[in-house]
C-alpha cells in the first residue's frame, strides 16, 4: 500500500517526463508512445479501481502493465538523453574549434582598431578617445565659463536696476523737497511782506 501511495506522489513527475521524450532532436529519430499515454493508463486504472477506507484498489496485472509501459517510456527518455548528451559533445567540440578561430579573429582584430582608434592632430597621432575627453572637456569649462560670467551681469544688472531705482526714488524725494522749500520760502517772503507792509502803513 505504501507502494502505491508512492506511486500516486511520483506520477505528476513522470508525466512531464512524457512530454520531454516526445521532442524532436536533430540526430536521433522520433520515438513515439503508441496510445494509449501513460496519463490515459493512469485514468483508465484510477476510473476501473475501488476505493476501500480513503485508499484505491487497484488489480496487479493493471498495475503490472502501467509499471511495464512506465518502464519503456523511462527506457526512451534515457535513449534520448544519451542521443542529446552525444550531440551535447559534438555541439562542444564545434565550440572548441569556433573559440580557436575566435581568438585568432581577435588579434587581428586588436591590431585593426589600434590602427582605427588613433587620428592625426596638427601632425601628431592622438588616440581618439583622448581627443574626445579632452575636446569634451574645453567644451565643458567654455560653457562654465560662460555660465560664470552670464551669471556675473545678471548679478551686477540686478545691482544695477537696484542702484537705479534707488537713484530714481531720491531724485523724486530731493525734488519734493525742494518744491517744499521753494514753497516755504515763498511763503515766508510773503510774510515778511506783509509785515513790511504793515509797519510801513
Amino acid at each position: 500500500m505504501k507502494t502505491l501511495t508512492f506511486f500516486f506522489l511520483l506520477f505528476p513527475g513522470l508525466c512531464s517526463q512524457v512530454a520531454f521524450a516526445q521532442i524532436e532532436t536533430e540526430t536521433a529519430p522520433v520515438v513515439t508512445i503508441t496510445s494509449p499515454t501513460l496519463q490515459q493508463q493512469m485514468d483508465e486504472i484510477l476510473s476501473l479501481a475501488s476505493t476501500w477506507n480513503d485508499h484505491w484498489l487497484i488489480k496487479k496485472s493493471r498495475f503490472s502493465n502501467f509499471q511495464t509501459q512506465l518502464k519503456d517510456t523511462l527506457s526512451v527518455l534515457h535513449q534520448d538523453l544519451r542521443n542529446l548528451q552525444n550531440t551535447q559533445a559534438a555541439l562542444e567540440k564545434q565550440l572548441a574549434d569556433t573559440g580557436e578561430l575566435l581568438s585568432n579573429s581577435e588579434s587581428s582584430n586588436q591590431k585593426l582598431n589600434k590602427e582605427k582608434n588613433s587620428m592625426s592632430v596638427l601632425g601628431l597621432m592622438v588616440n581618439k578617445k583622448a581627443f574626445q575627453v579632452a575636446v569634451a572637456g574645453l567644451l565643458l569649462l567654455l560653457l562654465a565659463t560662460t555660465g560664470f560670467f552670464f551669471f556675473q551681469y545678471r548679478t551686477r544688472n540686478d545691482i544695477t536696476a537696484k542702484v537705479r531705482k534707488t537713484l530714481t526714488e531720491t531724485q523724486e524725494e530731493f525734488d519734493q523737497y525742494k518744491k517744499r522749500a521753494i514753497e516755504r520760502e515763498q511763503k515766508l517772503k510773503r510774510e515778511l511782506q506783509d509785515e513790511l507792509n504793515k509797519r510801513s502803513s
